[in-house]
């Protein structure tokens, strides 16, 4: 259970944190001070520490939210303004997290290692995928990872092993400042029209009783996670509802369940907050008691006991064939 009086003290105080942050810092700290604040108590009230250090990486290294400022500074900002209030001030793991954040932060690098290794078949595939989506050229990248699937290579292993990796590796390269936020928006379209293509691979009219619900919680245009795993489970014969995006959590429970599904697949990529992914666990839980969840993201992986001591049924990584057999036993169980 989170820490509530933290989280009641800290709603009272933010607008004052929040205005003064940003006047020590500027004003292209606003979004980044907002999620930094939310995330440090987030992280405080569910004893989450791994989670906020996670944050902090990608806070450090994701272009549009960084925006120039520093991130050093900026958490060192956040802890002033924190201890300037008793309510939060006495708080010792609010503070000590926002000191270890700055520590961790400083010394973080992404990795110059390459995401695509070894020199099997399929890491040739994903270089040649990488290399067209590089050089712009969307249609030879649709025809190669079509002619994959004519040749009959199956769909989770095309998304497992050559289309995941190249989107990691293509995110690792903009972190480090290599491609620019336009050039990633392109190869984001470009995997959306590449994973189009599969439908007709995928599609079956034969469908099973079993119902899942699929949606990410929050717009990232490399993460396409959700969008795999709900072909997957098509594939699998589930009753398949992709819901796309969805950022509004207080009345999604609802609209999740409208379907009246077994299970519900929560994909909650950074910067999602703890605090709203859990709070919509628990409603979908109170909303339907029956109801499975199963949840992936970096921001699950980087605490997994409190998404699974706190109303998710399983985690899973990759979209993979595994993923709607851990659900068809999440369903037997």
């Amino acid at each position: 259970m989170p820490d509530n009086v933290i989280l009641e003290n800290y709603a009272k105080k933010k607008p004052e944190i929040l205005a003064d942050t940003v006047s020590k810092i500027g004003d292209a700290a606003l979004q980044p001070a907002r999620l930094l604040m939310d995330y440090a108590v987030g992280s405080a009230a569910y004893d989450a520490p791994a989670l906020m250090l996670k944050f902090c990486e990608w806070l450090r290294v994701h272009p549009p939210v960084q925006s120039g400022i520093s991130v050093e500074k900026l958490i060192e900002a956040v802890r002033e303004e924190f201890l300037r209030y008793k309510e939060l001030s006495e708080n010792k793991p609010l503070i000590a997290m926002l000191e270890g954040a700055a520590d961790h932060v400083s010394v973080f690098k992404v990795s110059e290692e390459s995401e695509l290794n070894g020199d099997d078949e399929m890491v040739e595939h994903a270089d040649k995928l990488l290399a067209f989506l590089l050089d712009y050229n969307r249609n030879e990248a649709g025809f190669l990872v079509d002619e994959l699937a004519m040749e009959g290579t199956p769909i989770p292993e095309v998304y497992c092993e050559v289309i995941t990796p190249v989107m990691r590796e293509i995110r690792r390269k903009w972190y480090l400042g290599q491609l620019n936020s336009g050039h990633v928006y392109f190869i984001g379209a470009a995997f959306d029209l590449i994973i189009s293509q599969l439908y007709s691979y995928l599609f079956a009219m034969d469908k099973k009783d079993e119902k899942v619900v699929i949606t990410t919680l929050k717009p990232d245009p490399l993460d396409f996670t959700a969008r795999m795993v709900s072909d997957l489970f098509e594939q699998a014969k589930w009753k398949t509802n992709y819901l796309g995006v969805i950022t509004d959590y207080k009345p999604a429970a609802p609209v999740l369940l409208e379907a009246d599904p077994d299970l519900v697949i929560l994909n909650a990529p950074f910067p999602v907050k703890p605090q709203e992914c859990l709070g919509l666990i628990k409603d979908l839980k109170q909303e339907r008691p029956g109801v499975k969840v199963m949840i992936s993201g970096a921001v699950a992986h980087a605490e997994p006991d409190l998404f699974l001591d706190n109303g998710a049924d399983a985690l899973f990584e990759t979209p993979d064939a595994e993923v709607t057999e851990i659900a068809s036993g999440l369903l037997k169980s």
